[in-house]
């Protein structure tokens, strides 16, 4: 089978706030203006004179304007921009994407972007055609200020947004390269090894620390299946609770969107610091909220030896393991095959 190896589609998403884009938007084009020599113009029998200060402001006004709405355009516009097309988002995305923030909130949101920044465009004609039938130094400056008055009425109007986009793209942009395989979900409480025993499953070499919450992120890692790749999600330890931080929530979708089947790590040994009993209440949880296979793992059995299970789990034999030995690895790694790949034989 051909190994996909996906990178993350939203690794190149960027948006930007109201308030920054009308800074930028303003500041850049009263730099464009300052830069250029507008003292000077030639008549049509080639020669020189020089401007008036009605000329220069008109001219001046005129280049804030241009820049001003071609910058406002264009920042809105590479905003739209920098997201895939719906066909070059990978379906594993697609449902982490869906579920973090949701596509159709999203999609909304940027024809909303676009709208304004086309419209933007549209006037800009119709005050530079009004700049010319304008007279006076005053009244051009003022021309000009309307128009700005546009431009932050424009980036006010999606401010919402805008808000939402970077707040969107920056959860995106954390999510990991994956693959488009069958994948393994571990999961359990905090500190009770699973870190540890992907490593001890796929060879991989994540940062392991002897604390609570040290994973940060998901972890991945992969094994080979008569030329099938295997793919191992390390989910953060989860708690029993209804409120989740956002890396949480990415454990959730992982758990009941993306995995096929589910490794529960039970840490036997209670150094984990959550008594065996809240370890089996949130297991029951979790069969019952992931809808799947799942195989339980007793971790750490090398510090308490081996236990009777009997107590623990009931509807899915236990599977004993020791990371630091490597008891009951090729077992787990053997069940996790069969149950991936029993439809296909």
């Amino acid at each position: 089978m051909l190994k996909i190896y996906m990178k993350n589609p939203f690794k190149r998403l960027h948006a930007i706030t109201h308030i920054e884009l009308i800074d930028l938007v303003f500041s850049d084009a009263s730099k464009q203006a300052d830069r250029i020599d507008f003292d000077v113009k030639r008549t049509r029998y080639g020669t020189t004179r020089m401007k008036t200060t009605e000329d220069i402001v008109r001219q001046k006004e005129g280049k804030r304007i241009s820049a001003a709405a071609n910058k406002f355009y264009n920042k809105l516009m590479s905003v739209v921009g920098s997201i895939p097309a719906t066909r070059d988002i990978p379906k594993i995305y697609w449902i982490f994407a869906d579920e973090l923030v949701g596509m159709e909130k999203i999609e909304n949101s940027v024809s909303r972007v676009k709208k304004v920044a086309n419209y933007t465009k549209k006037i800009q004609g119709n005050y530079l055609d009004k700049l010319k039938h304008s007279y006076g130094t005053g009244h051009l400056r003022r021309t000009r200020k309307e128009f700005y008055g546009r431009l932050a009425g424009g980036a006010k109007k999606i401010n919402r947004d805008l808000a939402f986009l970077v707040k969107s793209f920056d959860l995106l942009k954390e999510l990991p390269s994956l693959r488009d395989c069958p994948t393994v979900v571990l999961t359990g409480l905090p500190n009770v090894g699973k870190t540890s025993l992907l490593k001890s499953i796929t060879g991989s070499k994540p940062e392991i620390k002897a604390y609570p919450f040290t994973t940060k992120g998901l972890m991945i890692g992969y094994i080979t299946h008569r030329f099938t790749d295997v793919q191992f999600i390390d989910t953060p330890g989860l708690l029993d609770r209804k409120k989740r931080n956002k890396i949480e929530i990415h454990s959730q979708i992982a758990l009941k969107k993306i995995g096929d089947l589910v490794i529960y790590v039970f840490d036997i040994s209670e150094t984990c610091g959550y008594p065996l009993a809240e370890q089996i209440a949130f297991y029951d949880r979790i069969i019952q909220e992931a809808k799947k296979p799942v195989i339980a793992v007793i971790n750490k059995t090398d510090v308490i030896g081996v236990p009777d299970v009997s107590e623990i789990t009931n509807e899915v034999p236990a599977i004993l393991v020791s990371c630091d030995s490597g008891a009951g690895i090729d077992k787990l790694k053997k069940e996790v095959i069969k149950r991936l790949f029993k439809s296909k034989k």
